[in-house]
């Protein structure tokens, strides 16, 4: 990773954007066979890439088209897959063909080899990842695998691998290495891996660390387009605009969906006193409540064709909702277009991990829950019969919170996709279930950590609360508070009168 030099050239990038289904992909496809040339595109899955294969080549049979992808058959590393592909083209004299890879090789691979092409984006890639490492008792480790190097910023140090990559086994099989996989997965990328550390010798806290790709990382390249619903609002776009500003120019193109059918979209929802949360749900009661969800839905709503949520969440619902369980993130696909009911039981919100990259780049919780949560519902439910321009059908959408319903309602109706009716599900029994104590980011992110005693004393508030503990337990043993051992027995010398 560099950093920004001030003579650095500008790079331009323009941007589809739209709500799902306004035809980003279909505009980005037909422009690359109206206009020859060498095109990469980058897909979120490979199914997509698959999807994308058949349509080329339905308008274009012998147009030159290669999917790179890990199920390609022989099996080849990616990196090899795309010097066969880049050779193939040049040695075919091809001034016209299609290369498609997925958003984690665009990523992860040197594209050095595609300079000049043009590239192509679908669906903004998922490219902020941060997070926190422990180190101390680890200094040797991370000293044999990385070096510190300088970039240019006064913090933050490039975290640099020693030596050839480990494999996926080698490192899933190390228990040293297993807590680290990620960082050294990220570290391995062209863009690399950012660390608030000088050294790993006396260190007495975690180590913050952040990774980011942009397309900055695409220089070399004739022109680049990305197709994304809400890309400027998502966290690639605000890290590049507050690190790399004065390099790239975000030309934005809107794209209206020209519908010929009003569907009537119900959005149903379970709960308006508590929100959603991996960590509600990682609770006994925040599963019975997981569970009223999934036996109402199991016997009201049958109709309900393709549904998703989180992995605690797919637990409790399997066998009991109907239709055909998915990956929450589900963006670009057209497979459920004549579905008309939908459900995603699902939390994506602001995490610890998060925090280095909000004290970096000034973010928020409610950017963070934008970016993910609030455009991965809006994917995932635009997958179904509201996909379509001509659907004048009624559409049912179920989700958790009455919060969710509201925030997806008015993007919804921001976008004109039809007539839409927030709809409570009270029949269930949890619309009033209070938030559980502990739970939700801001009250886990402002609770105080000291807490000042009636004599003036500033204790931990960990300490308290373990002595209050200890205080009840020793009523219900039967002695004082701070006494150690059992309480005394009682010896009865005479009958009661």
């Amino acid at each position: 990773m560099e950093a920004e030099q001030p003579d650095q050239q500008l790079i331009e990038i323009k941007v589809l954007t739209g709500p799902p289904g306004c035809r980003k992909t279909t505009r980005m496809r037909e422009d690359a066979l109206r206009v020859p040339g060498l095109y990469l595109f980058s897909m979120p899955t490979k199914a997509l890439i698959e999807e994308q294969v058949i349509e080329f080549r339905k308008a274009q049979p012998s147009l030159p088209i290669f999917a790179l992808h890990a199920d390609v058959k022989p099996k080849r590393k990616i990196n090899r897959q795309i010097a066969e592909a880049v050779a193939a083209i040049r040695d075919g004299g091809h001034q016209h063909a299609i290369v498609m890879i997925t958003h984690v090789s665009m990523m992860a691979e040197d594209l050095s080899a595609f300079s000049g092409w043009h590239a192509r984006i679908d669906e903004a890639p998922n490219s902020v990842q941060s997070g926190k490492v422990t180190v101390k008792g680890a200094e040797p480790l991370f000293e044999s695998r990385f070096t510190l190097e300088s970039f240019g910023h006064e913090k933050w140090r490039v975290l640099k691998p020693v030596g050839p990559r480990p494999s996926y086994f080698e490192t899933k099989n190390n228990p040293a290495l297993a807590p680290i996989e990620e960082l050294i997965r990220l570290a391995y990328r062209p863009s690399g891996v950012l660390v608030d550390v000088n050294s790993f010798r006396g260190l007495t806290s975690k180590m913050s660390w952040w990774s980011i790709w942009t397309p900055a990382d695409l220089k070399g390249f004739a022109s680049i387009q990305i197709a994304g619903a809400s890309y400027e609002t998502s966290l690639g776009a605000k890290v590049l605009q507050h690190w790399f500003s004065s390099r790239i120019r975000l030309v934005l193109e809107p794209l209206a969906m020209r519908r010929t059918g009003t569907p009537s979209i119900n959005i149903h929802y379970f709960t308006e006193a508590h929100r959603p949360s991996t960590w509600l749900w990682d609770q006994s009661e925040g599963r019975r409540r997981l569970k009223v969800v999934a036996d109402w839905l199991g016997v009201n709503a049958p109709q309900i064709e393709f549904w998703s949520g989180n992995p605690e969440v797919l637990k409790l619902l399997e066998w009991r909702v109907a239709g055909e369980p998915l990956k929450p993130r589900v963006a670009g696909l057209n497979k459920w277009r004549d579905a008309n009911a939908c459900a995603l039981i699902f939390s994506s919100g602001r995490t610890d991990d998060d925090a280095p990259l909000q004290a970096v780049f000034e973010l928020t919780n409610d950017d963070i829950r934008i970016a993910r949560e609030d455009e991965d519902v809006l994917q995932f439910v635009m997958r179904g019969a509201i996909r379509k321009p001509d659907f004048g059908g009624a559409y049912d959408i179920y989700l958790y919170s009455k919060e969710q319903a509201e925030r997806l309602a008015a993007k919804l109706l921001a976008s004109e996709v039809g007539t839409v009716e927030i709809v409570p599900v009270t029949e269930a029994g949890i619309m009033d279930a209070p938030e559980l104590p502990g739970s939700g980011d801001r009250r886990r992110i402002n609770q105080p950590k000291t807490v000042t005693l009636d004599d003036g004393r500033v204790v931990q508030m960990k300490s308290e609360k373990r002595k209050e503990k200890r205080a009840a337990a020793a009523q219900l043993a039967g002695r004082e508070p701070g006494a150690k051992g059992r309480p005394r027995k009682v010896v009865q010398t005479g009958k009661a009168e």
